[in-house]
């Protein structure tokens, strides 16, 4: 008994260490940061190290909260070169993500009761999902949106198993973590609110169904109120010392959404038409990544609560607590990202503003549940096939893939994206000349109806011949493909554009090599793209990175100036420029200097420069 016992802890973490392979190699190939998500998150941590944002996050500076920040911290304290820590930082985001399959593995084991190798197989296919597996290569708050309903439903379990077997004292752990971990998913981003209330109405089915421990429950209820009121008193700091209110800057809030305009937009005709169109779009997007799981999944659900509705009882409690919470989970998730983007598509289809065309099918605020309804949706095509769900979710993932192609595929071409929302999609589309991120793509319509057509097929033919099939040969072709779609992606969209990025700043990194003792009042750069900022931003920290946003970019009299065309083009006044002719570099991207004083410091520390007449 003993020796089996270590030998499946040795095939456990034979087992994660496999995935940390997988989920941290790729995150030696990738340096920076490069849009607000990913930026914006670290600011707490630098200002820690002391270096004030203030005047870049004023004219970009959508608030997302310092969950994450707070786990990076240390980390700050250690490395400061910023290609290195933005490394170490992914690979941190590598090591807590292993949570999402030893948890997974648990609940199949305990709750499931399933043979360790299946388990293993279903926590494998789980664990290197696309949407799972390309998200936490971004340093922000998605990370651990994703991980916390894990140990999350985990707890809850164990909340239930502890009552059924009256074991107090495990109980009064597992709620208490359970208010931690729930708390802190709202400290982590604005929409850790649906985990949060997701935790609390499911607790609250358990202890009033069961009829016990209510005062435990009302303790649970006041730690959770202890913790918002501290994360309140903590966003009011973060709010005050980091993240002043400017006439760009903005708060990524539930309250931003949450008002009398939006309600009447929700009820209108056109408003309900758009959320049946955003919930088709996004249901595309992770259906299609997940090759049918979350269809699948969609599916178990509907069928459990229907079941549960015409016999009028549960009968597999344990059961219903995993399918209750998944459900919430995803509604909550759709129904918030909905309203923050409902707005932004109406117009989008109204043609009145024709940009980010990736919104339509943006799966990211749904993507942490759907790894769940993922997970449910393997466990159901390896144990709870039927022919009526054999046939209701081909017919389902077939409707939402007509309904793409017919309504929202050729709205696609021609309009601005960010590639990188859509990158466990895109993967028959080649993007790896187009480093910039946010592009135009001229037939970005046919690479998705592509995948989505192939990934019906698959999924179809899977279903189709479940009896034939072994476990391990489903679980087996999931994991390849689902590994192809990783690689494409990382190869495809996130090293190019981190390539692009890092290129953009390498001549001031070159020419930063040969300048000691920069004064402050100096350190200004200002970019003539402004999509660069961010990457500006964390590679040099200390500076204030100024763009068109920046209204006092006009009064700035010294500062740095890096651009891939003309001086021409630059909305600046007419001022004394000069341009570096001596910078160590390849790159296409220019280094100009405006103002004298600067020019001659950079002239006596032997930076050889020539004045520049703007036209």
């Amino acid at each position: 008994m003993v020796i089996d016992s270590i030998k499946k802890k040795k095939v456990i973490i034979a087992f994660l260490g496999i995935l940390l392979l997988i989920y941290t190699v790729p995150c030696f190939f990738l340096n920076t940061p490069y849009f607000i998500d990913g930026v914006n998150t670290l600011s707490l941590d630098f200002f820690m190290q002391g270096y004030d944002w203030k005047n870049y996050l004023q004219a970009d500076g959508y608030y997302y909260k310092y969950g994450l920040a707070l786990i990076y911290l240390p980390i700050f304290f250690v490395i400061h070169n910023p290609s290195i820590l933005y490394k170490t930082l992914l690979i941190v985001n590598g090591i807590l993500s292993l949570s999402v399959p030893y948890f997974s593995l648990k609940i199949c084991r305990k709750y499931f009761h399933m043979d360790m190798k299946i388990s293993l197989a279903i926590s494998g296919v789980i664990g290197i999902l696309p949407f799972f597996v390309l998200n936490i290569k971004h340093t922000w708050a998605e990370v651990l949106l994703i991980i916390l309903p894990w140990i999350l439903l985990y707890l809850i379990m164990n909340i239930y198993d502890n009552i059924q077997t009256g074991n107090e004292k495990a109980f009064r752990k597992n709620i208490f973590l359970s208010s931690l971990f729930s708390a802190y998913a709202y400290m982590a981003h604005s929409r850790g609110i649906v985990i949060l209330l997701t935790t609390i109405i499911v607790i609250g089915y358990i202890i009033i169904s069961e009829k016990k421990y209510l005062k435990e429950f009302i303790f649970f209820l006041l730690v959770i109120l202890g913790f918002c009121y501290l994360d309140l008193k903590i966003n009011g700091w973060i709010r005050e010392n980091i993240f002043p209110i400017g006439e760009f800057s903005q708060n990524s809030s539930i309250g931003s959404v949450f008002n009398k305009e939006m309600i009447g937009i929700i009820f209108s005709i056109n408003g309900l038409k758009t959320i049946i169109r955003i919930f088709c779009g996004w249901i595309y997007n992770i259906s299609v990544s997940s090759f049918g799981l979350v269809i699948l999944g969609l599916i178990e659900i509907i069928f459990t609560m229907f079941s549960i509705l015409k016999k009028r009882k549960v009968e597999n409690k344990q059961y219903f607590i995993v399918i209750t919470f998944i459900e919430l989970f995803f509604i909550g998730a759709f129904i918030l990202g909905a309203l923050f983007f409902l707005k932004d598509i109406m117009y989008y289809y109204a043609e009145v503003n024709l940009r980010r065309s990736d919104k339509l099918l943006y799966g990211r605020y749904i993507e942490p549940s759907a790894m769940m309804l993922s997970f449910l949706g393997i466990y159901v095509l390896l144990n709870k096939l039927n022919k009526y769900k054999r046939k209701i979710s081909i017919i389902l993932f077939g409707l939402v893939t007509l309904f793409f192609c017919y309504d929202i595929a050729e709205r696609l071409n021609n309009v601005s994206t960010w590639t990188h929302n859509l990158v466990t999609i895109n993967g028959f589309a080649d993007l790896t000349e187009m480093g910039r991120g946010f592009v135009t793509v001229e037939n970005y319509s046919a690479p998705l109806i592509t995948i989505g057509v192939i990934s019906l097929a698959i999924f179809s033919m899977l279903i189709i011949f479940r009896n034939k099939l072994k476990y391990n040969t489903i679980c087996g072709i999931y994991i390849i493909i689902f590994l192809c779609i990783g690689f494409r992606g990382i190869t495809n969209v996130l090293i190019p554009e981190d390539k692009y990025y890092m290129e953009s700043t390498h001549p001031l990194s070159s020419l930063f090599e040969q300048i000691d003792g920069l004064p402050a009042e100096y350190k200004v750069i200002y970019l003539e793209d402004e999509l660069i900022r961010c990457a500006y931003q964390f590679q040099f920290p200390d500076f204030y990175v100024v763009t068109q946003r920046d209204q006092n970019r006009y009064t700035i009299e010294n500062m740095f100036i890096v651009s891939e065309t003309s001086l021409d083009t630059l909305t600046l006044y007419l001022e004394e420029y000069y341009e570096i002719t001596d910078c160590n570099t390849t790159s296409s991207w220019k280094i100009y200097v405006k103002g004298k004083q600067l020019n001659e410091l950079l002239n006596q520390k032997g930076i050889s420069t020539q004045k520049v007449t703007v036209k």
